[in-house]
């Protein structure tokens, strides 16, 4: 599934993006996979934050637009995506 880049996903949201979050977070072993569930809770809060202080990312557990392009290209293989 896509990702938009344009977007920002927090706490409380729920759908096929976050559930998409999550599955790219698991894959960068910031979730576990079997967590995914489309509900950007606590757990998810918390890899979003792990992942951002992982990459140098202001880590606030909100999954805007700069985390969600560095999240792409990690998993893309482009780790100086900004």
């Amino acid at each position: 599934m896509f990702l938009p880049s344009n977007i920002t996903l927090k706490f409380g949201d729920s759908g096929d993006f976050v559930a998409e979050l999550q599955r790219r977070l698991s894959m960068v072993h910031c979730f576990s996979e079997d967590q995914v569930n489309g509900f950007y809770d606590g757990a998810t809060v918390n890899a979003v934050t792990h992942f951002q202080g992982m990459h140098g990312l202001h880590a606030d557990g909100v999954a805007g637009p700069e985390t969600l392009r560095r999240l792409n290209g990690v998993i893309a293989g482009d780790s100086g995506s900004n």
